[in-house]
């Protein structure tokens, strides 16, 4: 900003970083949401990764309450040990429409990924 008058500038510039400091601070203060919305915010991370990963749902708050209650594996029946152990199986094939077979544990879901179990009749969800 051209200023013929010095003080002008230094009035100027002064305000600019208050209001830029300003801003920041309330940035990096918003950014807390995660340590205060823990729940949220696992909930939003896990339904991102699970979009990204190419799952396609109508209602995702019904998948992933159906995912965090179902404490058994779908094909195997074996309880869940820690929630590391849970994956959500879906087909890679379908992207026009819902594409969720089940809940399984880890090493149904990598058997699955090997073309072990499904035949394309045989959806769970």
């Amino acid at each position: 900003m051209p200023y013929k008058n010095p003080e002008d500038k230094k009035q100027w510039s002064k305000n600019y970083r208050k209001t830029k400091i300003g801003k920041l601070n309330l940035k990096l203060n918003s950014c807390n949401w995660r340590e205060k919305n823990p729940i949220v915010y696992i909930k939003s991370r896990t339904i991102t990764n699970w979009k990204r990963q190419g799952i396609i749902s109508d209602d995702w708050d019904k998948t992933y309450d159906y995912y965090l209650n179902c404490q058994y594996c779908e094909w195997c029946d074996e309880p869940f040990d820690k929630s590391a152990n849970k994956c959500l199986d879906h087909d890679h094939d379908i992207n026009s429409r819902v594409n969720i077979r089940g809940v399984l544990c880890r090493g149904c879901n990598f058997k699955d990924y090997l073309g072990d179990f499904y035949s394309k009749e045989d959806w769970c969800i």
